[in-house]
């Protein structure tokens, strides 16, 4: 299954049974379950979270986290600013 349709699904459930849960005045209950709902929201979204592939072997900057100054790549472990 798609993580969106997951995402989907999981919020559509957790609207249904907080609804219910908070109807009978169970506020622990629905603690617990935005709790758990939450941890599994930032797991799945975690997964669009781009992964660093490259990291220059001299100042460390990576795709993500430049040099100040602005570089770029010219080879597969050096950028520019270090060239």
């Amino acid at each position: 299954m798609d993580p969106l349709d997951r995402i989907t699904e999981s919020s559509l459930k957790f609207a249904q049974a907080s609804r219910k849960a908070w109807a009978n005045g169970d506020d622990e209950i629905c603690n617990e379950m935005l709790s758990t709902h939450v941890n599994f929201l930032i797991d799945e979204l975690m997964g669009f979270i781009p992964k660093e592939t490259r990291k220059c072997k001299v100042c460390h900057c990576t795709e993500l986290h430049p040099c100040p100054e602005g570089c770029y790549w010219v080879g597969a472990e050096l950028c520019s600013s270090c060239a």
